[in-house]
């Protein structure tokens, strides 16, 4: 075969590799075109699922940043063994805001056999993403409750004005004082941590926004807040409000003594019981770099600490903090 053959022959395989890619996108826009207010369909589900009952487990995951193949074989089963009857994402579930990313995610997520609702983050507004979160997962700030909780979800991505959002909050805050329970989540932390630096905007609320939260949250004693922010798990009471940042839930994890890991919240009539599951082991970072940059670059175009919480005063038990109903 001469080389103007060989030229030929490489061009034509090219190009039908190059119709293939596109087709097969084309096939899955049109296919999964119509997947809109997510978050609206999967809390109709968790509240079907969950009516009358005072008794029930939920899993509380940030960061998976698109890394769908970690998910499924270290957070998914972790959610499936605690027996997770829904799950909550703190945001920075895609790489970025590209609408591959969302359409990665939204066909990893199909595989979990429980609702999920999803919130809003840093990474899910990033390259003009704000209006596809809104199209497919719906509005930035929510709530929704159960028969003894209240869950409050927050936008600290900058979408939307933290003044518009207290005044809001305090409204929720005192529509939730019938609640036993009351459950707030954001992506941005409220604190800074060690190690991190603090005037980073990617992990950290500005600190004049966390302590207006915090007030709050400790003046309606907000049993919990949940937050993705830093890329480690963090846990610490202040003025009654347990405050969690939730870990890596999958993507490249630099640090290698941290691993994937989720909160399991256990909901129970007198009390609640927040554990940090980790998974049992982490994968090669070749592997790891291999799982995550081969998905998200085709469309860039356990156990561990727990704590029992109630809703009232606070008091040391047997190495755990309980807050008595």
């Amino acid at each position: 075969m001469n080389r103007k053959k060989r030229l030929t022959l490489c061009l034509i395989l090219t190009l039908v590799l190059m119709a293939v890619l596109v087709g097969y996108r084309v096939y899955l826009f049109v296919r999964e075109a119509d997947y809109q207010a997510l978050n609206a369909e999967n809390i109709e589900r968790i509240e079907s699922r969950l009516h009358g009952r005072t008794g029930y487990r939920f899993a509380v995951v940030g960061n998976i940043r698109n890394s769908m193949r970690i998910f499924e074989r270290r957070i998914a089963p972790l959610m499936k063994a605690n027996g997770a009857d829904f799950m909550i994402s703190l945001g920075n579930a895609v790489y970025d805001g590209a609408e591959g990313k969302y359409r990665l995610l939204y066909r990893g997520l199909k595989k979990l056999d429980i609702p999920y609702v999803l919130s809003v983050g840093h990474n899910e507004v990033e390259d003009f993403g704000a209006e596809k979160f809104y199209r497919h997962f719906g509005p930035y700030f929510f709530s929704f409750h159960l028969e003894n909780a209240y869950f409050i979800v927050l936008d600290s991505s900058g979408q939307t004005s933290w003044k518009w959002q207290m005044r809001w909050l305090r409204q929720e805050l005192t529509a939730a004082k019938q609640s036993p329970y009351r459950f707030v989540f954001l992506n941005h932390a409220v604190f800074s941590l060690l190690g991190f630096d603090p005037d980073e905007t990617h992990y950290v609320l500005d600190v004049k926004v966390s302590r207006k939260l915090r007030q709050l949250f400790s003046r309606y004693r907000v049993t919990a807040v949940f937050s993705a922010g830093y890329p480690t798990y963090h846990e610490r009471l202040e003025q009654g409000v347990r405050y969690i940042v939730s870990g890596g839930g999958g993507g490249l994890l630099f640090d290698r003594r941290e691993p994937y890991q989720i909160v399991n919240v256990a909901v129970r009539p007198d009390q609640a019981v927040f554990e940090n599951v980790e998974a049992a082991e982490r994968l090669g970072t070749l592997r790891e770099k291999l799982l995550v940059g081969a998905l998200v670059g085709l469309w860039s175009g356990g156990s561990g600490r727990g704590s029992l919480v109630g809703s009232g005063r606070a008091a040391l038990v047997g190495g755990r903090t309980k807050l008595d109903a």
